[in-house]
């Protein structure tokens, strides 16, 4: 749980806003099927008479081609977009296969990369549904993983999005 207070005449600040946010996490070994990872979060401006921009809840997003491997961030969504000082909520999950599907191809089986697949989703009254599909390889060299995402706001495809992930 997090709690955020912008007080207001402060320095002259017009600075006037309480925003609480809950999140949980985990993962889950499941034997030879791999390893699931979820996150969840939520949150609301309880009051928003004066927020400014940088004091809005900004999701977590990247555009760019290299990333860090984030459960929590979206592949496709552009930055800022959905940025808001109304409610939000937001879920994640993943499945991190090992080698239960690339093990049964032989040649592929030697370069022991596993496969990985998620899906994303965010709410927020003024943005609407986003969510994306991914799937990706990783331990490619032992540390780097290339998804690609098929993000949607509603029921319109935005186009694939691709990113490359190092352990930072």
């Amino acid at each position: 749980m997090n709690y955020r207070k912008g007080y207001a005449g402060i320095l002259g600040s017009k600075t006037n806003f309480d925003h609480l946010v809950f999140r949980m996490s985990d993962d889950h070994g499941i034997g030879m099927a791999g390893r699931f990872e979820w996150s969840v979060g939520a949150g609301i401006f309880l009051n928003s008479k004066f927020v400014p921009l940088a004091n809005w809840y900004h999701f977590n997003t990247t555009q760019t081609l290299l990333a860090k491997n984030d459960l929590s961030a979206f592949r496709g969504l552009p930055y800022y977009e959905a940025s808001t000082t109304a409610y939000h909520a937001e879920g994640h999950v993943e499945q991190h296969f090992r080698g239960l599907i690339l093990n049964k191809i032989p040649l592929i089986k030697k370069l022991k990369w596993h496969t990985v697949a998620g899906f994303h989703y965010l709410y927020q009254p003024d943005h609407g549904h986003f969510y994306e599909a991914t799937v990706g390889i990783e331990n490619i060299f032992r540390v780097i993983r290339v998804d690609v995402a098929f993000p949607f706001r509603g029921t319109r495809f935005l186009g694939p999005a691709v990113t490359i992930s190092l352990p930072l």
